[in-house]
């Protein structure tokens, strides 16, 4: 149910599109220059410093990305080898806390974070020819910026240096979170840095949860962002609070040295907002996400930051709404003018063939489109991915920058049945990436 490709508007004859003359025996510099071909620009380090229960499932994880609970999580490395079905973020440092303490949920979390990505990992980004990394992040990296309303919750810490747990402020009893030190950020792009990478900081929750899913930070409780006023004194609404981060974001950045400020090219404010709102149980109104959305980016226009090449990238999910051509791609349209639209504003697209039953392919007997390994699948999948492309350039227009920033190469939903054969993925990677170059998009 998430991140629909287009259907194809024809299948592509397999040679049509395979200009690598895909076969056996790939290489990694072969993928590279797949990749610099292509235009691929970046990667992103998702479940770093936002947590989703999926990538820490072990071998009990059979779904990217969970869909109903109890959540997928088995552990978190190096310190917790076994936390059976953890299901969010919030949850489970509430969970750590409940049976070993604050300082061991800190002490846990923290060691996560300071192994989970390495200077190796930054050092075959750059081998790979990639130039840009997406860092996702929770909203208590800025937690500190709800100081100005609840000092006594969020402002007993020192935002540079301190991890300390504080509580989601809706669902206060039952999900916390660690605080991520601006050092930690500081740190990863002064190591981006040296390696000709630039950042793009991307907000991926909010208080009380502004989409539905692992990444929400308090799955699979209700998201209420868009919906409630905090359950803190003074109570005031949770939309509110979200303005107050992508304000501290911004302002963060704007303090930076020059130097280390040059490394970042762009910032998302809120990553796919209202995520599976209008698939099952609505939990916002679709015109009160737009006009957030359009108040957060007026924020971002009054900044310092078009003015310095920091592009602000706006995430719409048409999971969101029930007619996205309808509702919000003449929003985007109508608030933001042509120029802005042509230089400092991108739409953010994400793209996932696993969850289009009209493309996904896998082992597993009419379930999907295709089977792995039969010769119709490269043809349906290079359909898929330049259908796709040509529909999110004619919804959007020729004049709007566009850019993928997630796509995957993952072919079904279930993890033990989706195609992993190399030659084929190789392959996937090579038409999806053409698709989008074709049409002028980052990705």
């Amino acid at each position: 149910t998430r991140y629909f490709g287009a259907s194809p508007s024809r299948v592509r004859p397999a040679d049509e599109v395979d200009e690598w003359g895909v076969g056996g025996g790939w290489k990694q510099q072969q993928v590279k220059g797949i990749i610099q071909q292509h235009g691929m620009y970046g990667v992103s380090l998702g479940g770093w410093l936002c947590l989703e229960d999926w990538l820490n499932s072990g071998r009990h994880g059979s779904e990217v990305s969970t869909v109903s609970p109890p959540g997928q999580g088995q552990c978190l490395p190096p310190l917790l080898k076994h936390v059976p079905n953890w299901s969010s973020e919030g949850l489970l440092v509430k969970e750590l806390m409940d049976s070993y303490g604050k300082d061991y949920a800190i002490k846990a979390i923290s060691a996560y974070r300071a192994s989970f990505v390495s200077e190796k990992d930054l050092d075959e980004i750059a081998a790979n020819g990639l130039k840009w990394v997406r860092l996702p992040l929770s909203w208590v990296t800025f937690a500190d910026a709800l100081a100005k309303i609840y000092p006594a919750t969020y402002g007993q810490h020192d935002p540079m240096n301190d991890m300390v747990i504080v509580p989601d402020p809706f669902w206060k009893e039952h999900a916390f979170f660690v605080t991520v030190p601006r050092k930690i950020l500081l740190d990863f792009i002064h190591k981006a840095q040296k390696r000709g990478l630039k950042v793009l900081l991307d907000i991926h929750n909010s208080p009380g949860g502004s989409q539905r899913g692992t990444y929400n930070g308090i799955w699979p409780l209700e998201p209420m962002f868009w919906k409630a006023k905090t359950n803190l004194s003074p109570r005031v609404p949770l939309t509110k609070l979200g303005l107050l981060i992508a304000e501290e974001m911004i302002h963060w950045i704007e303090g930076l040295e020059p130097e280390l400020r040059s490394a970042i090219m762009g910032v998302c404010l809120m990553n796919e907002p209202g995520h599976m709102n209008a698939l099952s149980h609505p939990f916002a109104d679709e015109g009160h996400i737009l006009s957030w959305l359009a108040i957060a980016a007026d924020i971002y226009r009054k900044s310092t930051l078009p003015r310095q090449n920091i592009k602000l990238y706006m995430s719409l999910i048409h999971t969101a709404f029930k007619n996205e051509a309808q509702m919000a791609i003449p929003w985007y349209h109508r608030t933001f003018s042509l120029e802005e639209r042509k230089t400092w504003l991108v739409a953010e697209l994400h793209y996932y063939q696993a969850w289009n039953g009209d493309c996904d392919g896998s082992t597993k007997w009419g379930a999907s489109s295709y089977q792995c390994g039969e010769a119709r699948s490269k043809g349906i999948a290079a359909g898929c991915a330049y259908g796709a492309a040509s529909s999110f350039r004619q919804q959007w227009g020729p004049e709007t920058q566009i850019a993928v920033n997630e796509f995957s190469l993952a072919t079904f939903s279930e993890i033990d049945f989706a195609c992993k054969d190399r030659e084929f993925l190789v392959y996937l990677l090579s038409v999806q990436l053409g698709a989008f170059q074709k049409e002028g998009f980052q990705t």
